[in-house]
């Protein structure tokens, strides 16, 4: 792939995300929500590689694993009331993924 659509991908997905949850545990935490939950919508690209050629879309859904597995270390290390939980649908026929060739050879 081109740095360039890298970059967007990295700062779309993982950036995204960080910023996110950051404003939501921000918000949760100034409102005293007493049983929050932040629940991550990931791809199931986060659990094994599919045959798209989409490596760089594959490693930002594992940055965000890897992330979500933080910020629910650090908020129970906080003892915050505030969950962390995430959902791995799998591929949704977007514009994006129904323009892959190989989209069309997946059952």
């Amino acid at each position: 792939g081109k740095l360039e659509e890298w970059k967007v991908e990295i700062d779309t997905i993982v950036t995204g995300y960080s910023i996110v949850t950051r404003e939501a545990v921000k918000y949760m935490k100034k409102h005293q929500i007493s049983d929050g939950i932040i629940i991550n919508i990931q791809s199931v690209c986060a659990k094994e590689m599919l045959p798209m050629g989409a490596y760089m879309y594959t490693a930002c859904e594992h940055a965000l694993d890897a992330l979500g597995f933080g910020l629910r270390q650090e908020l129970l290390q906080q003892k915050l009331p505030i969950r962390v939980s995430k959902i791995n649908p799998s591929l949704i026929k977007t514009e994006k993924v129904a323009s892959n060739p190989a989209y069309s050879q997946m059952p």
